[in-house]
């Protein structure tokens, strides 16, 4: 019932243009690639314009299972998705209890209020819908890439003394937007990395509520390490190790 029901609301989104433009996961004729050629090609764009870019990428903190049904229900009704296609999709996500075991104690069932369901097929979508709107807070300060619930803003400027206030800016606004949405970001498990072609990489300075992001050499996006020269050598290398890896495996296991 699950995947007629998701064929049916993912129908209803694509065609009325719901999913946010920045939006690349979970939907049919895009992946990881898309996002990837997106801001590699801007990268060389900067890189060509002998401009920085500076690319924050974020770490949602559990997203899925902080989203709140009544928003997402509402959420929903706005964009005039069949009334009774929205009671079903949140009664089945809404209709849930958890039994907590500890040891040799078992407490009785409790109700869950909040977040989409593990490995159900709706909730990549439902979670696509819930973040709708997402890319609008922040698209008058910089670019947005979204892939399901991981998040990259970045800006290129001459200056990364721009660059940095652009993204500290639209982090602001970002935040109070995930705060009304039951969202937090996790600011340990987020980096930023200053792109450029500069012998000298210069340190970005990007903080969220007080705390500092981590100005990286590289960062992994979507599986691809992404280095400041976007030479491609730290991703190969990485690739390079996997595979000798597997290589000592399985010479151990044939001899």
């Amino acid at each position: 019932m699950e995947h007629l029901i998701k064929i049916r609301l993912e129908w209803f989104c694509e065609n009325n243009n719901i999913f946010a433009k920045s939006q690349f996961g979970f939907r049919k004729g895009l992946s990881t690639m898309d996002s990837l050629g997106i801001i590699t090609t801007d990268i060389r764009i900067a890189f060509k314009k002998k401009q920085f870019l500076v690319g924050v990428f974020l770490d949602i903190a559990s997203a899925y299972d902080h989203v709140l049904v009544p928003v997402l229900r509402q959420k929903m009704l706005q964009l005039s998705i069949p009334e009774k296609l929205v009671r079903f999709v949140c009664n089945a996500v809404s209709n849930r209890y958890i039994i907590i075991r500890s040891q040799n104690t078992e407490l009785s069932p409790r109700s869950i209020w909040r977040g989409l369901p593990q490995g159900s097929v709706l909730s990549p979508l439902l979670y696509n819908i819930y973040t709708y709107d997402l890319e609008l807070v922040v698209n008058s300060f910089c670019q947005i890439l979204q892939y399901a619930d991981d998040v990259a803003l970045y800006f290129s400027s001459n200056s990364i003394e721009e660059a940095s206030s652009r993204l500290n800016s639209a982090l602001d606004y970002l935040g109070d937007w995930l705060n009304d949405h039951g969202l937090s970001i996790s600011v340990p498990k987020c980096s930023a990395v200053t792109f450029t072609t500069k012998y000298k990489v210069p340190r970005c300075n990007i903080s969220y509520k007080g705390s500092l992001v981590s100005c990286c050499k590289q960062v992994k996006f979507l599986g691809l390490i992404l280095d400041s020269k976007l030479n491609g050598v730290p991703h190969f290398n990485h690739v390079i190790k996997k595979v000798r890896r597997v290589l000592m495996f399985s010479v151990h296991y044939l001899v």
